[in-house]
């Protein structure tokens, strides 16, 4: 009777021990997973092709007539490297933007674009959201994003907040880049 007690105390210790064994490899797969898809974005930071860059400055362009906006985000002293983001603020602003998606074909005003220059002012990623039945005859359409979302909210006294996240897209070079943007701050005319 000893021998079956023992054994079955031993099994019930390996059942326990199996227990938490696998509840530990759940709650570490889980977290590095996680950490895996949701990396901390640095404030004020453009990140393109894995290189973090600062954001200097924020210019922006005011078309009023049409609630269109152009914002340079200045990432360089000469102001040749920057990402160029035009929007429109009834089709864009406090909205979710799918890149991959283009704009509605009736919607009016402008659609959105997002453009990157490097430091020696080259015009790297080129994109633009605009309906391909708004392209006129011949003209050359312009791609959108493999993947991403972008998020534009103005604030009060030229304060706005753009969020890119997982930017993915076909440059004018022909290969895949990666953009992330998160900007909160003022913006200077």
């Amino acid at each position: 009777m000893n021998q079956s007690n023992l054994f079955m105390r031993c099994t019930k210790t390996l059942f326990v021990l199996a227990t938490v064994v696998i509840a530990s490899v759940a709650v570490c797969g889980c977290s590095s997973k996680n950490e895996e898809t949701e990396q901390p974005v640095t404030p004020n930071t453009i990140t393109i092709d894995g290189k973090e860059k600062t954001i200097l400055q924020a210019v922006y362009t005011d078309f009023t007539l049409s609630n269109d906006y152009q914002l340079a985000l200045i990432l360089s002293q000469d102001h040749n490297e920057r990402v160029e983001i035009n929007f429109n603020t009834t089709n864009h602003a406090n909205k979710d933007i799918n890149l991959a998606k283009r704009d509605d074909a009736s919607q009016e005003g402008g659609s959105w674009k997002v453009n990157y220059y490097d430091a020696a002012g080259n015009l790297v990623i080129n994109t633009w959201g605009q309906s391909k039945e708004n392209y006129n005859e011949g003209e050359a359409i312009l791609p959108v994003f493999i993947q991403g979302r972008m998020r534009i909210a103005p604030g009060k006294n030229n304060d706005i907040n753009i969020f890119l996240k997982d930017g993915e897209v076909i440059g004018k070079d022909g290969k895949k880049h990666t953009i992330t943007i998160n900007y909160d701050g003022k913006t200077e005319k």
